[in-house]
């Protein structure tokens, strides 16, 4: 029904124009109703990035150089990433059918405790999870120069330490564990400041058996199967009992991440192919994924 009148916005506008049309009188609840048997929700676009043409060009040419590289090149990477994971959530909350009088009430604070992660996935397994600058409470120990404060964001002296303390042992102990590419696994991050300087670049270059993958393309998360990864990790943690504090959510984070299923990481690995060959064939457009 939905899909013969896409001018419709609600299931009143569905009910009218079903009626205009076929002469079928129905209520807005009643195509509420008929929609969720087929599965049908109601959602808002999906907001995802404004591409230039130079950002899609350089989608593709990525897309291409992955394919050139052998069958196997996805399953010898390892790719990082971070996300704020919050003790209250801040979106708006779901809507549903309700008179004023029981309408829910529900109280957040003004400003919502975050955990800063950091974590590596390869095809056999996940890096532990590292909290960084961002993290309730976590002060950086390095200064910024210019406010001789402590650094609010991440600096890249802390992800030098991140790569050092963390993703490359723990990277290396993953490939050894796996017993394939100890010797030439390779590291894929994205392209925030405190990744791609010249000193970190470097320090990936040298200490990384296979050195860092690809310049990963600007504006390309959906490029990425880690987020797949995050909306999973997300779900997992609000299954959970709500946490108490930023101690509380380190804590189911880490156990969340200690129950990541191998057939998720496999498929996202193995699926890395499918992702390149859709940005193409989208001549670099947004994949959708």
């Amino acid at each position: 029904m939905a899909a013969q009148l896409p001018e419709c916005t609600s299931a009143a506008d569905i009910a009218a124009k079903t009626q205009q049309a076929l002469g079928l009188k129905l209520s807005g609840s009643t195509v509420t109703r008929l929609l969720k048997r087929k599965g049908l929700q109601h959602l808002t676009a999906k907001v995802v990035p404004m591409l230039t043409v130079k950002q899609k060009l350089a989608r593709v040419k990525f897309a291409k150089a992955a394919l050139r590289r052998e069958r196997c090149s996805w399953r010898r990477v390892m790719i990082t990433d971070s996300k704020y994971f919050r003790l209250h959530a801040m979106g708006k909350p779901a809507g549903r059918w309700c008179t004023p009088a029981t309408r829910e009430v529900v109280a957040r604070p003004k400003h919502s405790v975050a955990a800063h992660v950091y974590v590596g996935v390869a095809f056999h397994g996940a890096t532990s999870l590292k909290f960084v600058t961002g993290t309730h409470k976590q002060v950086s120990k390095y200064t910024d120069p210019k406010s001789k404060r402590p650094y609010r964001g991440l600096a890249q002296q802390e992800y030098t330490d991140v790569l050092h303390d963390h993703f490359i042992p723990e990277g290396n102990k993953l490939f050894k564990n796996a017993g394939r590419w100890a010797d030439k696994w390779q590291m894929q991050q994205d392209n925030a400041p405190a990744h791609k300087t010249p000193t970190n670049m470097a320090y990936i270059a040298a200490n990384v058996p296979g050195g860092h993958f690809l310049a990963w393309p600007p504006n390309s998360p959906d490029l990425s199967p880690i987020e797949n990864l995050w909306s999973w990790m997300d779900i997992k943690l609000h299954k959970l009992d709500t946490c108490k504090n930023i101690e509380e959510l380190k804590e189911r984070l880490e156990q969340v991440r200690q129950s990541i299923p191998p057939t998720l990481l496999h498929n996202m690995f193995d699926g890395m192919k499918a992702r390149m060959e859709r940005v193409i064939e989208l001549n670099g457009d947004y994949i959708g994924k």
